[in-house]
């Protein structure tokens, strides 16, 4: 009814970001909600034990398939009035997707004890490591689809297979947490991760697109996915990367309690901060995609800036003042020191949303080294600062204001960037 009653376009301008926002909002109350069960089943200890698998859970979905999911909606969008083009793009990118998958499970299979050692300092949870290579594939079918609805925008189906998902795997999130501890929740971890595999077949059986995806090789088409394999490939290997590095290194200068209290301080900021990536990438990224003149993107790229700093600062702003009931009702007393640090690490998520509205535009246009120069640039200020502050004998505080002043630095890169780019 309300679709009838709104112009089209309209509609569309609306729909989109109104389904980003209820899709992520859901994600984040999911991920919260499953820290809050670690946070008080196995405490503070428990969740710095598990910090290196979530960040490759991280690793995991970004990298799905071979990190081709931008791509995917980006070349949906461009050939979705063709349907003999987009039937042979969505058959390379499931051949693409498949092979990747199958290299991880067998990677996954053969190096699990030495993996194990290296996420969980022993190889006990070795078991736990074949089931990533299982949930990498369940991740790659679920954001194969969410990519092309997104590319066909169908906002509804995105926000259908995301909350259908995530609300599905909080029983059993649950259960395995409160069953099974540790290892429990290192499954459960996993579990939500792929939690919209299930829902996004029975939307692409819905809609015709299993019938589009058979498999096949277009090497036009596999050298263009490609190119953001390598985007998604640095993406979702140095962040993840850059914080297993930290997070060992504080529970050598510190202790894992405070290791996981630092855990759940970056979830935390994680989940505000996904709100307006997930906009970034479903809604900024393709309108970016489809301008070729350099001044009208850099133009908006500015208007984006203007709407996504002052709405994620006031947001941050909300979340600082209501840290002494926040903190508790998301994790537990025991996370009570995290209220003296959240305020540097929300100005350093500012800051960090800011510079990847300008930094949407090098993937808007595939600039794989320019992506490249940027990951490597602020993982390596990060650690940096990070690594001097511990080193230097500080603690969290400081911690959260090596993050803080990395992304005011990393911030003002992107604006001389985008000013030259704009120039040229």
């Amino acid at each position: 009814m309300i679709r009838r009653r709104l112009h089209p376009a309209l509609f569309q301008r609306l729909a989109a970001p109104a389904a980003a926002a209820l899709a992520h909002g859901m994600r984040m109350a999911v991920n919260l909600l499953v820290i809050k069960f670690i946070a008080v089943i196995v405490g503070p200890a428990g969740l710095g034990l598990l910090g290196n698998l979530m960040s490759v859970a991280t690793i995991m979905t970004v990298f799905a398939g071979g990190g081709i999911m931008n791509g995917i909606t980006k070349y949906v969008a461009e050939y979705h009035s063709d349907l003999a083009r987009l039937t042979k793009f969505l058959g390379s990118a499931t051949l693409f997707g498949l092979v990747a998958s199958a290299i991880v499970m067998v990677a996954t299979l053969v190096a699990a004890r030495p993996l194990a050692s290296i996420l969980f300092g022993h190889g006990g949870m070795a078991w736990i490591i074949p089931l990533v290579g299982v949930a990498h594939f369940l991740c790659f079918v679920g954001g194969a689809v969410v990519a092309t609805v997104n590319g066909q925008r169908r906002p509804v189906d995105f926000a259908i297979i995301t909350v259908a998902g995530y609300l599905g795997a909080v029983p059993v999130a649950f259960g395995l947490i409160r069953l099974g501890g540790v290892a429990g929740a290192a499954v459960a971890l996993l579990a939500v991760a792929a939690s919209t595999a299930i829902p996004a077949v029975i939307i692409a059986y819905r809609r015709g697109l299993l019938a589009l995806a058979r498999p096949r090789m277009e090497r036009g088409d596999i050298r263009r996915l490609l190119r953001y394999t390598g985007i998604s490939a640095i993406s979702a290997i140095a962040f993840p990367m850059t914080e297993i590095i930290i997070r060992t290194q504080l529970t050598g200068h510190l202790d894992i309690a405070s290791t996981g209290i630092w855990q759940g301080l970056t979830r935390l900021s994680g989940a505000i901060m996904g709100f307006y990536t997930v906009f970034l990438a479903t809604s900024h990224m393709p309108r970016l995609s489809a301008i070729s003149d350099r001044r009208q993107a850099g133009a908006a790229v500015v208007r984006a800036l203007r709407i996504v700093g002052p709405t994620f600062a006031g947001c941050a702003a909300l979340v600082y003042l209501a840290r002494p009931i926040i903190v508790p009702l998301l994790f537990s007393d025991a996370f009570q020191p995290m209220e003296k640090v959240l305020g540097w690490q929300l100005l350093g998520d500012t800051l960090r949303v800011c510079s990847y509205v300008v930094g949407f535009l090098g993937i808007a246009k595939a600039a794989l080294k320019i992506h490249i120069i940027a990951e490597l640039t602020q993982c390596g200020l990060y650690l940096l600062f990070t690594l001097l502050a511990l080193h230097a004998g500080y603690g969290l505080r400081e911690v959260a204001q090596a993050y803080a002043l990395t992304y005011g630095i990393y911030f003002a890169i992107t604006l001389i960037a985008l000013r030259e780019y704009v120039r040229r």
